[in-house]
């Protein structure tokens, strides 16, 4: 629920960053974007920085997702498929020192290490929603703790598969 509540605050951070940025660059019709975003993103820091500090409230309602974010996520699940097994068909073959295997492995890892965040802290900006329980939280932090064994693989790149 804090962590909802963390991206909802980064998202509307975001808007009212984005009028901003078109004020400043001189396009005047942003400012009533800018004065309607303003109170928003306060609200928003408010009630995260409070369920951060004292806990979310114990009747707290349910946090709404609605069909494109669950799309958005579901979908970034299956990338986040695909980038493993990137991952480790690339780490293979640079062991056979195939031609871009290496740079390809160091791709895979990078995209699957940003993937992995938009799941466990969510992405305003891909519709992806941060996890709506403490349930779903704590198997995207079991999935996180899997991420060092790319890393691992990038760092151990002379050791051989036979080894």
């Amino acid at each position: 629920v804090v962590s909802h509540a963390s991206k909802t605050v980064a998202d509307r951070y975001s808007e009212l960053e984005d009028a901003a940025l078109n004020v400043a660059n001189g396009n005047r019709d942003s400012f009533q974007t800018m004065i309607d975003a303003n109170p928003k993103a306060f609200a928003a820091m408010n009630t995260a920085v409070g369920w951060f500090a004292n806990g979310p409230p114990e009747t707290c309602e349910p946090l709404p997702v609605s069909f494109d974010e669950w799309q958005a996520a579901i979908k970034e699940v299956g990338r986040l498929r695909s980038l493993t097994q990137r991952a480790s068909s690339a780490f293979i073959l640079a062991e056979f020192r195939t031609d871009n295997a290496s740079a390809t492995l160091q791709t895979a890892v990078a995209d699957f290490q940003l993937s992995l965040k938009k799941l466990v802290y969510g992405s305003g900006a891909n519709l992806i929603p941060a996890p709506v329980s403490e349930e779903m939280l704590k198997l995207m932090h079991v999935l996180e703790a899997e991420g060092p064994v790319f890393e691992e693989m990038l760092e151990g790149g002379g050791r051989r598969l036979a080894e």
